[in-house]
């Protein structure tokens, strides 16, 4: 990942997946059925577009890190649709629960 941010923070607090085309998340449930999480994405992001989610990103993270607790980056998945010429992008917790 591009180191954009003054303090370098970028990468202790996001994890950013980019979804490359025909790549999908899908989870498979105890009775063997198949979930998915995200779909497939569609199309290859632009090098100058996730330069500027970076960029975004890194803003973030400079003004979060320095009183942040959290112990492990927050994942951000960013995966593509043709549908809607646009990206798309989920937070989800999958941290285990006591």
């Amino acid at each position: 990942m591009l180191f954009l941010s003054k303090i370098q923070y970028l990468n202790i607090m996001f994890e950013v997946l980019y979804f490359n085309p025909g790549d999908a998340w899908t989870y498979v449930n105890p009775d063997k059925t198949i979930t998915t999480i995200i779909g497939t994405s569609e199309y290859e992001m632009l090098d100058k577009h996730k330069k500027a989610l970076e960029k975004g990103l890194s803003y973030w993270a400079d003004m979060l890190a320095p009183r942040s607790k959290n112990t492990q980056p927050f994942q951000i998945m960013i995966t593509t649709k043709v549908q809607f010429a646009n990206a798309g992008t989920w937070g989800l917790d999958f941290a285990a629960k006591d």
